[in-house]
């Protein structure tokens, strides 16, 4: 009788530290997908340092971003907006390095976009964890595309 007890009272505490590790693991997921920033760009649109850009150039453009940890960067996702939007092939992912830093990209006009004033939007996808990608959406200023 006395060994029935322990036995059932050795499944109780496997049990319960069993659910309490798998709450523990649960709330640190929770936490770690509402709290962790992934990076953060200043909030005003990426600076166009080439205001005016000819069909098949190259647009130049400069922002400044923290990166607080080293997640992977799993796609980049160009687009022209000009009230119509224009999906560019130009895919390159170039890495963002750890701290602060402020860096100039750039990418290629096609030759097949109209003379006119766009906007470039940057969709970049970072895989947080195992559950969870992030996404951060930014635009630059307005720039012309010229003949």
């Amino acid at each position: 009788m006395k060994r029935e007890i322990r036995e059932r009272s050795k499944i109780i505490v496997i049990y319960l530290m069993l659910s309490i590790l798998t709450l523990a693991l649960a709330g640190f997921l929770i936490l770690d997908n509402i709290t962790y920033p992934v990076t953060k760009f200043d909030p005003q649109p990426f600076q166009v340092l080439t205001p005016n850009v000819k069909r098949g150039e190259e647009l130049v453009y400069r922002y400044h971003y923290c990166k607080t940890a080293n997640f992977e960067l799993i796609s980049v996702q160009k687009q022209l907006l000009d009230g119509q939007i224009i999906e560019l092939t130009d895919k390159s992912r170039t890495p963002h390095q750890m701290g602060c830093h402020t860096v100039e990209r750039h990418t290629t006009i096609p030759k097949s976009v109209s003379p006119d004033r766009y906007e470039l939007k940057i969709t970049s996808t970072f895989k947080v964890n195992f559950f969870k990608t992030v996404q951060v959406t930014t635009n630059t200023e307005y720039f012309n595309v010229v003949d």
